[in-house]
């Protein structure tokens, strides 16, 4: 048996395709994340229909204190020692402490792993530096005997499965992998969008006033200045623009998708979203990154990245 850990939504749509190329092997799923909504319940029950088992793993969000950690580690640490032992183990977050810990005591599987997003072509990002652990998280780890570091980890990686084709990646040796789908997504959207051959505009939004609260109005300029057709909002939003908006319980690169496999055309516009990077190889689709003065230079590296990728940067 196969062992396939995700953390969120866009890895299980990755997951998804992996397990199609293995299809003759029988798989366990286990997603490992502190969120629980629709998005992540609909893949979650989609992709484990294809498994032979699945687990839903509710951690503690990451950002709560040192003690939540311990009880996290400790409890992925036991469940791991009751898990059998893999032929092949699918990982993408080679930096999680939890995802090293699960994995620790499988000396014998061959490592695979494959994009987490656009981290895994920002080549200065958490994929690329060893995290920094303070003396008790390294006690822990000692005591549960997960000392499996990023760099041994990436040391054991036979294959790495990339969206971004000719990309450098965490390895050398990658496999490309499409996104496109040969499935039809069975979803009744709210919104029905309108083909009429002219390209569709939608925003992608962002909970930007965690950043910058001023950037919150620079949408709504955004909106009326690219005549925006709809908004596809973020989970993390809690305001309303006044736009007809996107309801829908695929994530926004699997939605995009199954669009343009019916012949649709599309211009996506966004502030900052590295989702717009995942759908940059897709036909009848224009990608435009919106650049305001209220974006300090912590950002700049993110528009690089985009520029190199072909995706038009505007500045408003």
């Amino acid at each position: 048996m196969n062992l396939i850990i995700v953390t969120t939504p866009f890895q299980m749509m990755i997951a998804e395709k992996i397990i199609k190329i293995y299809s003759s092997e029988n798989f366990h799923l286990i997603v490992l994340t502190s969120y629980d909504n629709c998005k992540y319940r609909y893949y979650y029950e989609r992709i484990r229909k294809k498994c032979k088992k699945s687990n839903y793993i509710k951690t503690f969000p990451l950002r709560k204190s040192k003690i939540f950690t311990l009880f996290d580690l400790l409890y992925i640490k036991v469940l791991s020692l009751f898990l059998p032992q893999y032929k092949r183990i699918f990982l993408a977050n080679i930096e999680s402490f939890r995802v090293r810990t699960l994995i620790s005591r499988f000396f014998d599987a061959n490592i695979y792993t494959f994009d987490d997003g656009t981290a895994n072509i920002t080549y200065d990002s958490y994929l690329y530096n060893e995290p920094k652990i303070n003396k008790v998280l390294r006690s822990i780890l000692f005591v549960l005997r997960s000392n499996l570091s990023m760099e041994k980890l990436k040391g054991r990686i036979l294959i790495h499965f990339s969206i971004y084709k000719g990309k450098k990646n965490i390895i050398d040796n990658t496999s490309y992998i499409s996104l496109m789908s040969d499935y039809n997504v069975k979803e009744l959207d709210k919104v029905e969008l309108n083909n009429n051959m002219m390209p569709i505009k939608i925003f992608i939004g962002q909970p930007v006033y965690e950043i910058n609260p001023e950037l919150y109005d620079d949408i709504d300029i955004i909106l009326d200045k690219f005549d925006i057709d709809y908004y596809y909002p973020h989970p993390r939003e809690l305001y309303k623009k006044n736009i007809e908006y996107i309801d829908s319980k695929l994530i926004f690169e699997d939605y995009i998708i199954s669009y343009v496999s019916k012949g649709y055309h599309f211009e996506i516009y966004t502030l900052f979203s590295g989702t717009i990077l995942n759908i940059a190889h897709l036909d009848n689709v224009k990608l435009f990154s919106v650049r305001t003065k209220f974006l300090n230079d912590e950002f700049s590296n993110i528009y690089e990245v985009f520029t190199v990728n072909n995706i038009t940067v505007i500045d408003v």
